[in-house]
């Protein structure tokens, strides 16, 4: 019982940022930080449910290995690529992620993989204004 203690944190802070706040949808492009810990894991799950395309990234070979193996369709090391902003912009062909899933505290750098950002909870919302709403 104790491992499945976590399951009524994780699930519904990622359904909650990626679904109610952030409204994912089929077709877009969500971009996780921290893919490889509890609440990324769920949230590349949640994310590949929901028919988007997954973006993970984590610190080492073996963390994007595990989101790669929950669902992630591209992983980036941010240890290893420390412009992890260009690659975002090449993975979307210069568009930039649709919904931005961020439990680490990495919205500033994220507002540039994206047009126009709306940051709430713990995702980021590309959206028709041009403004950052930092809400947390």
């Amino acid at each position: 019982m104790k491992e499945a203690a976590g399951v009524f944190i994780t699930f519904p802070t990622s359904y909650a940022g990626l679904v109610l706040r952030a409204d994912l949808k089929a077709g877009e492009t969500c971009l996780v930080h921290a893919g490889a810990g509890g609440v990324g894991i769920v949230a590349v799950q949640i994310a590949k449910a929901l028919g988007a395309t997954v973006i993970a990234t984590a610190g080492s070979a073996e963390k994007t290995e595990v989101a790669r193996r929950y669902g992630a369709d591209h992983t980036i090391n941010y240890r290893e690529d420390e412009d992890w902003v260009s690659t975002v912009k090449e993975l979307t062909n210069g568009r930039g992620a649709d919904v931005i899933y961020d439990p680490v505290g990495l919205a500033k750098q994220s507002t540039r993989c994206v047009w126009h950002a709306v940051v709430q909870c713990y995702a980021l919302r590309c959206c028709p204004r041009s403004h950052a709403d930092m809400r947390l």
